[in-house]
């Protein structure tokens, strides 16, 4: 903090930042702290990009900095926007699954429903599936907030995988999952979202192109939490056996998915 604010020296502080951050396994209040001053140069260099994953470096890898988390947030871009909900509840989407030689192989069908959860009105996002190549089956569901889109609950079952059941609170959730004997505990920075809701909640961001954010996904069945980048990086006419359409290209780079939205309002 010395060689940043009293000699000046930005680019010696933040070497010094990276050094402590290096051996942040011994000395975890001290590597928070540098992962935040470090933000801090970014910042103050005017390198926004860098700064910004610095920011939510700090707030991902060190969930016990309380107070350096709430600064934090401070620098970065207000909480996601998502949009009002393009669907009729009741919808109904079948997605074909080919081989890219073109051999069919199965289907998805993406369902959105109204529930209720503790007497309030919440949505149900739910899949059914079936890989016919080897009888492979799922189904998931998930309770979700219907306006911030937060999840409550989630059922996945695939026979393959498993099964598991996760329930969530505000700042972590509990997953239970058959077969294993103790209940697994992830703690998340909200917002955070359920892997099997995740078809629906692209389409509720403000796709343009161009367009970045960053996503924390829940996977109940891999109980683990993944960080998850999203870019439009551009606009593509897309023709499907449902008819030619002007799409958004979502591209997920951390498991190498892409998606096309169309850019109508549904």
């Amino acid at each position: 903090i010395y060689t940043e604010e009293t000699v000046g020296n930005l680019d010696e502080a933040m070497k010094l930042y990276e050094q402590v951050i290096a051996e942040g396994d011994t000395a975890q209040e001290a590597a928070a702290q540098a992962q935040y001053r470090l933000a801090l140069c970014y910042e103050k260099k005017g390198r926004d990009a860098e700064a910004k994953a610095g920011f939510e470096k700090l707030i991902e890898n060190y969930p016990n900095a309380k107070d350096l988390i709430a600064e934090a947030r401070k620098h970065l871009p207000s909480a996601l926007k998502l949009l009002p909900t393009p669907w009729v509840l009741g919808e109904r989407m079948q997605l074909n699954m080919k081989l890219p030689t073109g051999l069919d192989i199965g289907t998805m069908i993406y369902m959105v429903d109204g529930a209720k959860h503790d007497g309030k009105d919440v949505t149900q996002c739910s899949t059914r599936g079936l890989v016919t190549i080897n009888d492979t089956s799922s189904y998931s569901m998930v309770l979700c907030d219907t306006d911030t889109f937060a999840p409550i609950e989630s059922f996945w079952k695939h026979s393959l995988l498993g099964e598991a059941q996760a329930d969530y609170d505000e700042g972590s959730v509990k997953v239970d999952a058959i077969g294993k004997e103790s209940r697994l505990t992830i703690d998340f920075t909200p917002p955070a979202f359920d892997n099997e809701q995740c078809v629906e909640l692209f389409r509720r961001l403000p796709l343009a192109e161009g367009y970045k954010t960053t996503l924390t996904v829940i996977t109940s069945l891999g109980g683990s939490k993944i960080v998850l980048p999203l870019t439009v990086s551009k606009i593509e006419t897309l023709t499907v056996p449902a008819g030619t359409f002007e799409c958004f290209k979502l591209e997920l780079a951390v498991v190498a998915q892409t998606f096309w939205i169309s850019t109508d309002e549904h």
